[in-house]
C-alpha cells in the first residue's frame, strides 16, 4: 500500500500564472512548476506568485531529503477573484487529490488574499502547516518610489478600489473646500458626514450593486 503523501500547496488565487505566462493550474512536480515559476518570472518580473512557487520547491526539496513522502502542486484561480476563482481552485484541487492519496497540506502563501482559499482548503484536506513569504524590498527612496507608483497605477485601474481610495477624499476635500469658501467650515463637517453616511447605508444594504444592474447600459438599451 502507498503511503499518503503531504502536499506542498501553492495557491494563485487570482491567476497570475493564467494571465500573463498563458499557464493553467494544476501543475503537479518540480519539474512543471520550476518551469512555471521561471515563465511568470520572465512575464512579470515584479510578480510575488514567482517568489511563492519558488519557495513551494524549496520546501518541497526539504522535505524529501528529510525522506518525508511529499509532492509538491499548484492550483491557479480565476481573475474574477471571489466566487468564481474559489470554484476553480476548488475544482484543481480536486483533480489533484484524486491523482495523489495525500494526509494533508503545507500552504505557501505570500499572506495575501490567496488565504482567503483556506476555507475550501479545509473542508477537502488537513492543513498541517501554512508557510507564509515575506518579500523582502530595498528601503532606498528610489525603490521606494517605484512601489508606490506600480500600487498607485493598479489603484487607478481598479474602478472600484480608486472609487474608494480616490474618489472618497475627493469628495471630501471637495466639501471642505466649498464650505472654507463660503465662511461656514463647519458645514463641510455635516456634508462629509452626510456623504460617508449614505455611502455606508448603500453598501450595507447592497444598494449601490441593485442600482448598478437596474441602471446597467443593456437593462437601459432594451427599456428604450
Amino acid at each position: 500500500m502507498f503511503e499518503k503523501k503531504i502536499l506542498v500547496l501553492s495557491v494563485d488565487r487570482d491567476n497570475d500564472l493564467g494571465v500573463k505566462a498563458g499557464i493553467q493550474g494544476p501543475l503537479i512536480g518540480e519539474k512543471s512548476i520550476l518551469n512555471a515559476a521561471m515563465e511568470l518570472g520572465i512575464a512579470d518580473p515584479t510578480e510575488s506568485d514567482t517568489n511563492v512557487l519558488f519557495r513551494a520547491i524549496n520546501v518541497f526539496r526539504k522535505l524529501k531529503n528529510e525522506g518525508t513522502p511529499c509532492e509538491v502542486v499548484a492550483i491557479t484561480g480565476d481573475a474574477d477573484v471571489g466566487v468564481k476563482s474559489d470554484i476553480v481552485l476548488s475544482d484543481q484541487l480536486d483533480r489533484v487529490l484524486k491523482k495523489i492519496k495525500s494526509k494533508g497540506v503545507i500552504l505557501v502563501t505570500d499572506g495575501k488574499e490567496d488565504e482567503n482559499i483556506l476555507p475550501t482548503l479545509q473542508s477537502k484536506i488537513p492543513i498541517i502547516s501554512i508557510d507564509r513569504i515575506v518579500i523582502q524590498q530595498s528601503e532606498s527612496i528610489e525603490e521606494t518610489y517605484f512601489i508606490l507608483h506600480r500600487y498607485i497605477k493598479e489603484i487607478m485601474e481598479d474602478r472600484k478600489l480608486a472609487g474608494l481610495v480616490l474618489g472618497a477624499p475627493g469628495l471630501t476635500f471637495l466639501l471642505f473646500g466649498a464650505a472654507f469658501l463660503l465662511g461656514k467650515p463647519q458645514i463641510g463637517w455635516f456634508g462629509f458626514l452626510f456623504v460617508l453616511g449614505i455611502y455606508l447605508f448603500f453598501k450595507g444594504f447592497g444598494i449601490d450593486n441593485f442600482l448598478r444592474k437596474e441602471f446597467s447600459p443593456r437593462r437601459v438599451g432594451f427599456v428604450f
